[in-house]
């Protein structure tokens, strides 16, 4: 990564680029070149008129992109006193060298080798200056015009290092630096590819948990709900049965008689006991219908009821009728695959807290969209547009939407093809919590739920338009017996 400067000298600006690893020294240098100044000479920066320290590291400097700065350049020789510490081979050597500031590095390596008697060419070798972090070599082109000031600044006292080395082993150090590096890279992406992996892995054993926790909870209530209807579909078919039998029971001659004795003896009474009852009628319980949106919140954690003795006390009229209610309520597809005209929905979501939301829409025409859009009236404002539907029935197929599936009409649509619809609302992100719902909306109990309310007063329902039961018919072949002898009817 490189940093721009806008460097001035003379009243002249101009834009110099140079490496964040490089020095201060390096970028005068890069700016003299950029001037067409003499490298010969001692150049230094300044910032707001400061001076900035040569040996200094751009990327640990103060300085950041597009950072105006000052070139100055003095011509000045000063005396300079080095402690030159050489690596040649495996010899080690420290020798001090005094010189010009003006000197080249060139005649500061001639000068180490005359100091140290060394006699040996170095044309061939690899020899590298260094200061702190700035490193200058023989291998450049600027070797020989760049001078003792440009690398240690208007220091007088300094430590460089020289190294001498074969050419051929820059190029095997930089050839194994950048294998170094490739296997470096291919590790981390290794790394990066494994964490990728269990990150996937453990997001599809949430996924796979909170599936199997949804399916769970709603097989036992299907299975609750089921066991309850079975329940009261045995008791009233038991009960029907006995009416039956006991009606279908012939009667002796002394039964018969004495059934009369009794029937003229309790006509009075009878009468009178009507006469009084029918001043008094009975409760009637109609099943309630929500014309508008209701919101139903669980208080508590609801058990499964359980039926009292006092649930079973109605008559063949009004159990007949609950059923049917019973029926009506479940919303059953249609198995005949006959088409079937919708006048309205009853669409009943379900939320992750247990809340549910019925939606009585009396406009079959209406849009996916304005449907979507009457749900984010009730979600909470984080939640909108980041949820998704599921039918409330297996497979628990996903409803899409977007913009061409918003714009289809729900009579017209796949999934919404029966009056009553349950739908299974999720957030987007599996983890997310609550609420789901925003604050100050109208909400009823759960217990004031339709099928709750129907439980607990089955006993009280309206039989007028209760059709009588079925006689059984004699499936035997025998002749069905009189209910009264025949000496009777003479």
């Amino acid at each position: 990564m490189s940093y721009t400067f806008n460097v001035s000298y003379n009243k002249v600006n101009k834009k110099v680029t140079c490496a964040r690893s490089a020095t201060i020294n390096d970028l005068a240098l890069a700016s003299m070149a950029k001037f067409a100044v003499s490298l010969s000479k001692n150049g230094s920066l300044s910032s707001s008129g400061k001076k900035l320290d040569g040996l200094l590291p751009i990327r640990l400097s103060n300085l950041v992109n597009n950072a105006k700065l000052e070139l100055s350049v003095t011509g000045g020789d000063v005396e300079i006193t080095l402690k030159v510490v050489a690596s040649i081979g495996d010899e080690s050597i420290t020798k001090i060298v005094k010189l010009a500031s003006s000197a080249t590095l060139a005649a500061l390596v001639e000068a180490f080798r005359a100091s140290a008697g060394i006699g040996a060419d170095w044309s061939e070798k690899r020899v590298q200056l260094s200061v702190l972090q700035a490193n200058k070599d023989n291998l450049t082109s600027d070797f020989s015009q760049i001078s003792v000031s440009n690398v240690v600044g208007s220091a007088t006292n300094a430590v460089m290092r020289l190294l001498v080395e074969n050419k051929d082993a820059q190029q095997k150090r930089a050839k194994l630096q950048e294998e170094q590096r490739v296997l470096r890279q291919q590790l981390e992406e290794q790394r990066r590819q494994e964490r990728l992996l269990k990150k996937e892995e453990e997001h599809r054993l949430v996924e796979s948990k909170d599936a199997e926790h949804e399916r769970m909870d709603i097989d036992s209530e299907v299975e609750n709900s089921d066991g309850i209807e079975r329940n009261q579909i045995d008791k009233i078919g038991a009960d029907r049965v006995k009416t039956v039998e006991k009606e279908e029971k012939p009667l002796s001659n002394s039964e018969v008689s004495s059934s009369l004795n009794r029937f003229d003896s309790t006509t009075p009474s009878a009468t009178a006991s009507g006469s009084v009852s029918g001043s008094l009628p009975a409760p009637v319980f109609q099943v309630p219908e929500e014309k508008e949106d209701t919101l139903y919140v669980p208080h508590s954690r609801s058990a499964i009821y359980e039926n009292p003795e006092e649930d079973y006390n109605m008559t063949f009229g009004q159990a007949e009728k609950y059923y049917k209610i019973i029926k009506s309520m479940q919303g059953a597809a249609n198995t005949k695959k006959e088409a079937v005209e919708i006048h309205k929905y009853v669409i009943r979501i379900r939320f992750p807290d247990r809340s549910l939301l019925d939606l009585p829409l009396e406009d079959p025409s209406l849009k996916l969209g304005q449907l979507l859009k009457k749900i984010d009236g009730y979600v909470a404002e984080k939640f909108i547009n980041t949820y998704k539907l599921k039918n409330g029935l297996p497979p628990f197929k996903e409803i899409a939407v977007g913009f061409s599936q918003n714009n289809i009409s729900l009579k017209s649509h796949p999934d919404f093809q029966l009056e009553k619809i349950l739908l299974i609302w999720e957030p987007a992100e599996k983890n997310s919590k609550g609420p789901y719902l925003k604050e100050g909306i109208a909400t009823k109990d759960a217990s004031e739920l339709p099928t709750l309310q129907l439980e607990t007063h089955r006993g009280e329902l309206d039989m007028d338009e209760v059709s009588a039961p079925k006689p059984v018919v004699n499936t035997d072949g025998k002749k069905k017996l009189s209910r009264m002898p025949k000496w009777f009817k003479k």
